[in-house]
């Protein structure tokens, strides 16, 4: 009997059971396969020249076998990327105008059974940033920043040149700052690398004849157990060629603000970095706007006792006596995946750190209206339990859109910090929810109207047996709002009372809708 012939003939002969009243007495609702809706998720507006998942949501319960197939009102304006399965693209096409809009309906079928759902997608052009727009939070306590003038650049070199000046660069295009040693986006396997990465794996350190060599030689040369994250304590044989590898591709990727007053803003949407990492220590007055960061990347990642292996470099590190910092409208993510080691012991071999880390005496920061993708450990603040001092260690999240995002969201230690409008969701793919914001050792956190939705595992977490980080939390909302783990809210003081700075606040209900449209890079420069 055919596969479709079977589902068709369950699905009836549980419809019969049902209408019938003859349902077993000893089921449960959940236990009974049904289909009886499905609905579209993804972005409602879509700019023009660019894409979005659109992905189905039936309302079922059980385990039905479910396909689906997709159509949109009119193909004019745009187009799907597949007309068959559970998720599919949207492109917006270059000749729509503002306005224009698309019928997209999606068809689930179970059997006989067969239900739809249509979501109306309306076009966009991109809107419109400014040089002298102000910041925000804690950076705004500054006003002496970088608003006019501009170099433009298009290249690494050209980059590395205009950061060596200062004042306002405008980045044109996505610069790739390894140079072709990165794997393409959507890659999921590293048992071939780059033929760049292979060639600077041999002209590093000779004994290694490509990076498929050097994994192997260094996954052999470690157990759970060895310990090469600080040369104190380095136990592989092969620690001294693992950070001459690590440190030689870190010179290559590294964009360095070496100068107080720099600005680095994308000129329109499709503007950024891939595989570089953007290093603040010791500087002031720093603009960071409208830039996609892009695969952060590490690939010689050293090992740790029982944590597998762990990459260094991150998207955005700001350390040292750095102050007054604004990241805004910048989208954060990764589009590589990269399997574990092949050796016996078959651990992770990550090749990301963070996509945005503080430390030190760094203060007065703000990312705000930013969109973190698709990573694990994403940010951290504070490096251990005696790094920065709350009462001088001040940071601001507005308005920020965590998207499928395992953890550090953030983590924070030895800060007051201001969680605003920030909007938590995920799939738990590909990193499954370990928290939200994990309030560490004599944090100070000031949470509103912020949103946490199903996905989530916990909304606020801290450590067990620690009783120093303290957690005000006012107009929270979400189905995991409520999911905490060694942590209670004091009480619901506004930051506002602290009398630090102004700002307007949207409730919580409104920052799905907020942060869909409008955190992220994807804007044009005015």
């Amino acid at each position: 009997m055919g596969i479709f012939l079977r589902t068709a003939l369950k699905a009836a002969l549980i419809s019969a059971l049902v209408f019938a009243g003859c349902a077993s007495d000893n089921s449960s609702d959940s236990d009974i396969d049904s289909l009886t809706g499905v609905s579209i998720s993804g972005n409602e507006k879509v700019l023009i020249g660019q894409s979005a998942t659109l992905t189905a949501a039936p309302k079922k319960t059980g385990k039905p076998e479910i396909s689906y197939s997709w159509s949109l009102s009119s193909d004019i304006c745009a187009s799907l990327s597949a007309t068959k399965g559970e998720s599919v693209e949207l492109s917006v096409r270059d000749s729509a105008s503002e306005g224009d809009s698309v019928k997209v309906t999606v068809t689930a079928t179970w059997g006989t059974v067969s239900v739809k759902g249509e979501k109306t997608v309306t076009f966009s052009t991109a809107p419109k940033l400014s040089l002298t727009d102000k910041p925000v939070g804690y950076a705004s306590l500054s006003t002496d920043y970088s608003t006019s003038g501009g170099t433009t650049v298009t290249t690494r070199e050209e980059l590395l040149s205009a950061l060596s000046n200062g004042g306002v660069i405008i980045i044109d295009g996505m610069i790739d700052m390894s140079e072709g040693k990165l794997w393409e986006s959507g890659s999921t396997s590293m048992s071939t690398a780059p033929t760049a990465l292979d060639s600077f794996v041999h002209s590093t350190v000779s004994a290694y004849s490509d990076y498929a060599d050097w994994v192997d030689k260094y996954t052999k040369a470690c157990s759970t157990t060895t310990e090469d994250g600080k040369s104190s304590s380095a136990n592989s044989s092969l620690y001294d060629d693992l950070r001459t590898l690590n440190a030689a591709y870190g010179n290559l990727i590294k964009v360095t603000i070496s100068k107080d007053g720099t600005t680095l803003i994308g000129k329109d949407e499709n503007c950024g970095i891939r595989g570089g990492s953007i290093q603040i220590s010791g500087k002031k007055n720093i603009i960071i706007r409208n830039l996609t960061i892009q695969d952060p990347c590490d690939p010689f990642p050293h090992h740790e006792s029982g944590d597998g292996y762990n990459a260094q470099w991150d998207g955005i590190c700001i350390q040292g006596s750095s102050s007054n910092i604004w990241i805004d409208h910048c989208t954060f993510e990764d589009t590589i995946t990269l399997e574990k080691t092949t050796n016996t012991t078959k651990e992770k071999w990550q090749i990301f750190d963070g996509l945005c880390d503080m430390k030190g005496d760094s203060t007065n920061i703000t990312v705000s209206n930013c969109h973190f993708k698709n990573h694990d450990k994403t940010m951290l603040i504070g490096s251990s339990d005696s790094d920065g001092d709350n009462t001088k260690r001040f940071v601001s999240l507005i308005g920020n859109y965590f998207e499928n995002c395992g953890q550090r969201l953030p983590m924070v230690r030895n800060t007051k910090i201001h969680v605003l409008n920030n909007y938590y969701t995920t799939s738990g793919s590909p990193y499954s929810s370990q928290s939200c914001v994990n309030a560490r050792k004599n944090a100070i956190v000031y949470a509103e109207n912020n949103y946490f939705g199903s996905g989530c595992k916990y909304s606020f977490n801290a450590a067990s047996g620690d009783s120093t980080p303290v957690l005000h939390a006012s107009g929270n909302s979400g189905e995991k709002v409520s999911s905490t783990s060694n942590i209670s809210a004091a009480d619901s003081a506004l930051f506002s009372s602290l009398n630090v700075y102004t700002y307007t606040a949207v409730t919580a209900d409104e920052v799905k809708t907020n942060a869909e449209e409008n955190a992220g890079a994807g804007y044009l420069l005015n």
